[in-house]
Parts: C-alpha cells; sequence; structure tokens
C-alpha cells in the first residue's frame, strides 16, 4: 500500500516538473521573440516581435531610418495559374530615447521589381503605413500607395516603387515619446494562358522618421521675455 501512495505521489511530481518546465521554455520563447533595437546615432528604439516579421525579414535601425532587405517577398503566377499573392502586417513600437524629443514625420519608401509576360498577365503591390500616438492610441493616422502594372511587357525585368507620408498635413501633430507603427503589404501576381509569367518581389522597405525636440509653447517665452524685461528694468533703477 505504502509502495503504490508513494509511486502516485512520485508520478504527480514528475508530472508537475515537466509541465513546469514546459511551462518555462514556451515563456522563454515568447520573451526571445519579442525584440528592442537601437542605435548609438538613432534617437529612438523599435520594439518588435520577430515571429510577426515573415517575409519582412530582419529589422535593421541606421540614424533615424528603419529599413528592411527582404529575400522572399514574392508572388508568381505561370502558365495560365490565376492569382497568387503574399501579404504580410508587422506591428512595431517606437520610444524616444532622446530626451524631450518627440515624432514628427513618418516617410515610407518601397522598391522592387517584376516580370509581366503576356497579354493576360497582371502585377501589383499595395503598401500602407499607420501611426498612433502612446497617449492616443485610439486613433490612426494613416497613408499608403498602390501599383499595379499589365499587359504584355515581355520577359526584361522592371522596376516598381511607392511611397507614403504621415505628418502634420494629416493631422500628427508630433506631441508623444512613444508610438505604434503598423507596415503592411500585399503583392500579387496573376497569369490567365499557357505559356504567360507574372512576378513580382519588394527588395527594400524603409521608414525614415524625423525627431525633435518639443516645442516651448509661446506663452513660456512671453513669460521669459517678460521675465528677461523685468530685470533689466531693475538693473537700470539700480
Amino acid at each position: 500500500m505504502l509502495e503504490e501512495v508513494l509511486k502516485d505521489d512520485v508520478m504527480s511530481y514528475t508530472r508537475t516538473l515537466l509541465i513546469t518546465v514546459l511551462l518555462s521554455f514556451a515563456a522563454a520563447g515568447v520573451q526571445a521573440a519579442t525584440v528592442t533595437v537601437t542605435d548609438a546615432n538613432s534617437d529612438f528604439s523599435v520594439t518588435y516581435n520577430t515571429d510577426d516579421a515573415g517575409a519582412f525579414g530582419t529589422l535593421f535601425l541606421s540614424n533615424n531610418t528603419i529599413f528592411f532587405v527582404p529575400d522572399n517577398f514574392t508572388a508568381q503566377s505561370n502558365n495560365g495559374a490565376g492569382f497568387a499573392s503574399i501579404s504580410e502586417t508587422l506591428n512595431l513600437q517606437l520610444n524616444a530615447t532622446t530626451p524631450g524629443f518627440t515624432f514628427e514625420t513618418f516617410v515610407l519608401d518601397e522598391d522592387g521589381d517584376y516580370i509581366a509576360n503576356g497579354a493576360g498577365t497582371e502585377v501589383s503591390a499595395s503598401g500602407e503605413m499607420r501611426v498612433r500616438a502612446g497617449d492616443d492610441p485610439a486613433t490612426t493616422y494613416l497613408d499608403g500607395f498602390d501599383f499595379i502594372d499589365n499587359g504584355d511587357l515581355g520577359p526584361a525585368t522592371q522596376q516598381w516603387a511607392g511611397s507614403a507620408t504621415i505628418d502634420q498635413n494629416d493631422g500628427w501633430m508630433g506631441t508623444t515619446s512613444t508610438v505604434f507603427l503598423t507596415l503592411q503589404n500585399v503583392l500579387t501576381a496573376n497569369s490567365t494562358f499557357q505559356g504567360e509569367g507574372a512576378f513580382i518581389q519588394k527588395k527594400f522597405e524603409g521608414v525614415s522618421i524625423s525627431v525633435n525636440p518639443v516645442p516651448v509653447p509661446a506663452a513660456v517665452w512671453l513669460f521669459a521675455s517678460a521675465l528677461a524685461g523685468l530685470f533689466g528694468w531693475r538693473r537700470r533703477r539700480n
């Protein structure tokens, strides 16, 4: 009887230990997927989940520019196979690392190449950039681009590019030190007939960001000017 009780206790302990180890590995995996990228010459850091990067590839930060060099962001359709597409969405958190600085302007630039060989072929690329302030995440600022080309362009490789900008013209006032940035891309390729081929790929994506000091309110300047005038008047009287 005692032997059976001890055996049950050992088995229960073993199961508990195994579950604990598995949960620890799972937690470690989740933590390892979230990384923060910094650069000595940048005014902000970028935090994101590498598991969500997908075809975007590895994120790089140089000065105040975020960029990717994808190696497999591709859509291809041959011999009348119809539409083929690839899409990815990536969320980034940007935190200003220079004290007193906030985010002002976001400029997205992308490019790649494609082939549309056949009268029934078509390729397209669309990109979207969304910005939300850390102190007002419910409000979204959005800009994007759409590229499309069809017709028989032959087997020669062509180039495509797209850009988007979010700044004060879109209502963005740049008064926050934390930003949530979302990037989204969709590439499509279509071939209608046998012997045709359509191919499109993204080769570069970059977001240039201007980060500037928080402007001093006009009232503060007026107050400072008044103090300077008062002190000057006192010195003249003395």
